[in-house]
């Protein structure tokens, strides 16, 4: 019912952008089915070409099912700007003008590596005249503070909250807002900390 209501307030709401957070399965990670990912594409299927959007890979989903469901929407890779590897949507970004505002959406896997980092440091780099919207399956606890990489709900999968903050989110004046899931809670969760420049991260 998401993507149905999505789709009928395209118009109606002004929706430009649809970012996804992860966990599109249920089963765990190794244990997908053919037939959740069918579903998953079949709703993917109801927004794609009319709104952009850029679904994230959480801790239940596939890389192998993940990578399949994304390479079948063309309106979803028609609008990818770069990957970190080729024909690999686990880590991409869309570029966007909003309002006249340019975007970068940065979507990064649940797992993250240095080579990933690295990658990211460099998209972030290359356009410095882009607000940065950063969007992963992890990266809050539902108190507001970043997630450490000994959370027992992943287990250790590399670059996680904290570090991820003091290395990469905290040090660009241009990242502006960070959005993940992962952490069951009954309400949207905000929190806002100053990165090193003085700017203000949501």
């Amino acid at each position: 019912k998401t993507y149905e209501w999505i789709y009928d307030n395209i118009e109606a709401r002004n929706i430009e952008m649809v970012l996804g957070l992860g966990d599109i399965t249920d089963t765990n990670n190794g244990q997908n089915t053919p037939f959740e990912w069918e579903t998953a594409l079949n709703s993917f299927k109801i927004i794609d070409g009319y709104v952009d959007h850029i679904p994230a890979r959480g801790n239940h989903d596939s890389v192998f099912w993940y990578n399949k469901t994304m390479s079948s929407l063309p309106g979803y890779t028609s609008i990818v700007s770069g990957q970190y590897k080729e024909n690999d949507y686990c880590n991409a970004y869309i570029l966007k003008n909003i309002g006249g505002i340019p975007y970068l959406f940065l979507q990064l896997d649940y797992t993250v590596d240095e080579g990933v980092l690295n990658w990211a440091k460099g998209v972030v780099e290359a356009h410095p005249d882009y607000n940065v919207v950063i969007s992963r399956h992890g990266y809050l606890f539902n108190d507001g503070t970043t997630m450490s990489w000994t959370d027992s709900t992943f287990g250790s999968i590399g670059i996680i909250g904290d570090e991820m903050w003091d290395r990469f989110v905290s040090q660009y004046e241009n990242i502006v807002l960070v959005l993940s899931g992962h952490i069951s809670n009954d309400h949207a969760l905000l929190t806002q900390r100053k990165g090193v420049h003085g700017n203000t991260v949501t």
